[in-house]
């Protein structure tokens, strides 16, 4: 699996740089006892985020893991940033409220299909419109009470707009 990001702005290191475990990408020993546990635990909904597959690992863990600290990727505008999503990354901290305007791509398959490279969307015509049908599907589901979509229109948008805060709250 990989994420990409082509970032358009500076991003400093205290504005939410992104960050990655060096080495963490390699499947140790250490490392799929930790996805074991982690994903028992997962099925038990300890965790909220790790049942949703996005596991999370503390500092102490990494260490455990034999990892090295994370190292956080402060970078000048117009650069392109490719990460190994195997391994363990994160937007870092950011001290204040921060604007990053990006391009981001991934590429990330199901892991469950018993074929690689088999797609259903693309075998039925369908992949150009996923998104836009995911996300018709994701409205409806939430007009009938049965999902919250997280995604809310904010209208038009580019790129060098001033900054807005949109909140997202369960009742709205």
């Amino acid at each position: 699996t990989m994420k990409a990001w082509l970032f358009l702005t500076d991003v400093a290191a205290d504005e939410g740089p992104f960050t990655y475990v060096p080495g963490s990408h390699r499947l140790t020993k250490r490392r799929l006892a930790w996805e074991r546990r982690t994903a028992i635990n997962a099925a038990c909904g300890v965790d909220r985020l790790s049942g949703r597959g996005s596991f999370r690992a503390s500092p102490a863990e990494l260490k455990r893991m034999g990892y090295a600290d994370p190292v956080a990727f402060a970078v000048p505008g117009n650069t392109l940033v490719v990460g190994d999503t195997v391994g363990f990354h994160a937007r870092g901290p950011s001290l204040r409220p921060a604007v990053r305007i990006e391009v981001w791509a991934y590429d990330r398959h199901n892991p469950f299909l018993p074929l690689a490279g088999f797609d259903l969307w693309s075998l039925l015509g369908l992949a150009r419109w996923r998104t836009r049908i995911e996300w018709w599907l994701l409205d409806r589901l939430e007009q009938l009470g049965l999902r919250r979509n997280v995604w809310r229109p904010v209208g038009a948008l580019t790129a060098d707009a001033p900054p807005r805060i949109v909140c997202v709250r369960g009742s709205d």
